[in-house]
């Protein structure tokens, strides 16, 4: 992705990093313009989560009162249609203001022996259920 960006003149830095060193880069002002990473499990947590990342600047590194807004009006917010409604204001929020942007999807990345059994895989591995042969 660096060299063929650079072929149309985007000069670029690509690091990959594990867990730890993304949070720690991340989530600080300083060495980066454009940060990446897999966010995307939240989901399964419902929306809450997924704009807790954002609230009171905390991911972008910079205040975003609207974000704030939908953030506090679904957690006053009871009624699912309405909270709904607030999800995908966020959402159009981030994309339209470029705070968040999707830019590919997670494949599956997983395997098993096969004394694994009733495995199934998914974005998120699921083991419920699921048992090993001696």
């Amino acid at each position: 992705m660096q060299q063929r960006l650079g072929q149309i003149g985007v000069k670029v830095e690509l690091n990959v990093t594990d867990w730890p060193t993304a949070v720690k880069v991340g989530w600080s002002p300083q060495g980066w313009n454009l940060f990446t990473h897999g966010f995307g499990i939240e989901p399964f947590e419902g929306p809450a989560t997924v704009m807790s990342a954002w609230v009171n600047g905390s991911s972008q590194q910079k205040d975003d009162p609207e974000i704030d807004r939908i953030n506090t009006a679904l957690g006053a917010e009871m009624n699912a249609d309405k909270r709904k409604t607030l999800f995908a204001e966020f959402q159009q929020h981030m994309v339209d203001n470029a705070v968040a942007l999707k830019v590919g999807n997670y494949g599956l990345f997983q395997m098993g022996t096969v004394k694994l059994h009733n495995f199934e895989p998914y974005r998120i591995p699921r083991m419920w259920g699921v048992w090993l042969d001696k």
